[in-house]
């Protein structure tokens, strides 16, 4: 009974109004996707199909690798993933990766979508922290009041394949992002 009970109540519940697909719109929050995500994950669980839903909903959804930064210009990654059902053998076109985009909470502005995860970052910092390429490496040079507030950015240097932008390593609680060189 307690399983009929729980679907009576995601078939009652309130719809969200975010997007309950893929879509390029940039009208919704971070949270909004979220939200819509998880309506769609509860109903999935109830209806017995949650397998797989981040493959086959192509929904936007919180990135699982990245937390928001907050201070000045609070920065959050979405991702969906836009693979397809096609059986395996099949030589099918369809796009099989993640894409990403990086939103600010205090312009509410979003970046283009992108299929890396630190370029979209890259390019909500040259929106959010313009001139922020020209900074020293590491985070206690002389950077100016600007740069120490909450949130501000650092550059590190890193190894070719260690160039992943990472929420909240800046010791000011911002990103660390690699030397433009090496990303």
């Amino acid at each position: 009974m307690t399983d009929l009970l729980d679907l009576l109540d995601v078939i009652t519940a309130e719809p969200t109004a975010a997007p309950q697909a893929y879509t390029t719109a940039t009208n919704w929050t971070p949270a909004q996707l979220d939200e819509a995500y998880e309506a769609l994950c509860k109903r999935a669980e109830v209806e017995g199909t949650r397998c797989g839903i981040r493959f086959w909903s192509h929904m936007w959804a919180t990135s699982f690798a990245t937390r928001p930064t907050r201070g000045a210009h609070p920065m959050e990654v979405v991702s969906a993933h836009l693979g397809c059902e096609c059986p395996r053998g099949n030589a099918c076109q369809c796009v099989r990766a993640l894409v990403y985009r990086a939103w600010c909470g205090d312009c509410a502005h979003w970046t283009a979508i992108r299929d890396d995860e630190s370029a979209a970052v890259a390019e909500l910092h040259d929106h959010c922290w313009p001139g922020w390429r020209d900074l020293p490496l590491g985070g206690t040079a002389d950077r100016g009041p600007h740069w120490v507030q909450a949130g501000a950015p650092i550059i590190t240097e890193r190894a070719p394949r260690g160039t992943r932008a990472v929420a909240g390593y800046s010791p000011y609680g911002g990103y660390d992002l690699a030397a433009p060189d090496h990303s």
